[in-house]
């Protein structure tokens, strides 16, 4: 689900919002779905190929852009940091207000 919710991140920055049915949009978006649901271990490099000819452009180019996209990308956030909304940052200050003190 996270490799899919990815995709759509990167398509919804390179190609557009999803559009209507058989939009180049939506059709690499079900591409990119059934490559990750059927293991196909280069989904990702054929999204960025799919990506790269929508917009008729170097793979390398696309590749540089997609970079940047997933730097800000919900998915990579919530994969590096596992629940985000739980994650509290705190300089000890706060600590034993969520902590019992006999830890």
């Amino acid at each position: 689900m996270q490799r899919m919710f990815l995709a759509s991140e990167v398509l919804n920055a390179l190609v557009g919002t999803p559009d209507i049915e058989g939009s180049p949009r939506q059709t690499m978006q079900l591409q990119a779905n059934m490559d990750i649901n059927t293991g196909e271990g280069a989904w990702f490099e054929n999204l960025l190929a799919g990506i790269a000819e929508y917009r008729t452009e170097e793979y390398d180019v696309v590749a540089k852009r997609v970079s940047r996209v997933i730097a800000l990308s919900e998915t990579i956030r919530y994969i590096q940091l596992g629940h985000p909304e739980s994650v509290l940052v705190d300089d000890g200050s706060i600590r034993g207000q969520f902590v019992p003190s006999n830890l």
